[in-house]
């Protein structure tokens, strides 16, 4: 009798028609499964960390793809010769931002290089789609070189570029600056949501220490890109870093949202 009420069902609405006899999820198609993977992964990763009340702000289904916290090679480094801009539909946009030429910033910038180039894969080796990699560029003066990545990124870096850009954004301290953001340079403003490190007080032995904490908590975790930033996740991992590094590394960084800094939140 069921199976009658479902045939009739089926004739009247016109709906089981549309359903093969037997459906695998090998007719989905590549992106489909990826997308579903990556919301499955995405939705665990909140549970695990949120409460309900704390995951009503998230807005990361809409704009960036969990799979970046699936994937351990998602963070990754780049020239970014004058004139052109960076590639379309990356999960965040990273940068190297700097207005000094003097030697001592120049050394700065050759241990984050080295640092980066041991720690994390170049863009261009990355097999992974765009929407999985969150690049760290360097702004230069040309394209790259014969002198390895970092002879090109740091001999050939575009100063007039970092020091409009800082200029741009208003940036206090010294510098040079690791900066990030979810959207690309062209369309950053004032009251976008950023993380800012200050790489001048940095020594070099802790550059490789930054590189790794930018990769697995900063540029990986979209909490961060997103307007309902979550203060309480950034304070616990800044707190880590304070325990381990001492108190003094706090100073490297500033968190921002919506203008507004919470690096001293890390301390309370």
């Amino acid at each position: 009798m069921k199976r009658l009420l479902v045939a009739a069902a089926c004739i009247t609405l016109a709906a089981c028609s549309t359903v093969p006899e037997s459906y695998s999820v090998l007719d989905k198609p590549s992106e489909q499964l990826a997308a579903e993977e990556a919301a499955m992964v995405e939705a665990r990763v909140a549970l695990e960390a949120f409460s309900p009340e704390q995951t009503q702000h998230i807005r990361s289904a809409r704009r960036l793809p969990a799979g970046i916290l699936s994937h351990r090679a998602s963070v990754t480094y780049d020239i970014l010769p004058r004139g052109e801009l960076p590639g379309d539909g990356h999960a965040a946009y990273g940068y190297v931002i700097a207005r000094s030429s003097h030697p001592r910033d120049v050394e700065t910038l050759r241990a984050l290089c080295l640092a980066m180039s041991f720690v994390l894969n170049p863009d261009s080796g990355s097999g992974l789609p765009a929407v999985f990699r969150v690049p760290t560029y360097w702004p230069t003066v040309g394209p790259a070189g014969n002198g390895g990545f970092c002879g090109t990124a740091v001999e050939n870096y575009d100063f007039s570029w970092g020091r409009d850009a800082a200029q741009l954004l208003g940036m206090g301290g010294h510098g040079p600056y690791l900066v990030a953001w979810e959207s690309p340079f062209e369309e950053v403003t004032p009251l976008s949501n950023k993380v800012v490190i200050d790489l001048g007080r940095l020594n070099d032995s802790q550059m490789a220490e930054v590189v790794s904490w930018w990769q697995d908590k900063a540029a990986r975790s979209p909490l961060l890109w997103n307007d309902g930033i979550d203060f309480e996740r950034f304070r616990l991992e800044l707190n880590a870093l304070i325990d381990t590094y001492g108190e003094g590394i706090l100073k490297a960084f500033e968190l921002f949202s919506g203008g507004s800094s919470i690096a001293v939140a890390a301390r309370n």
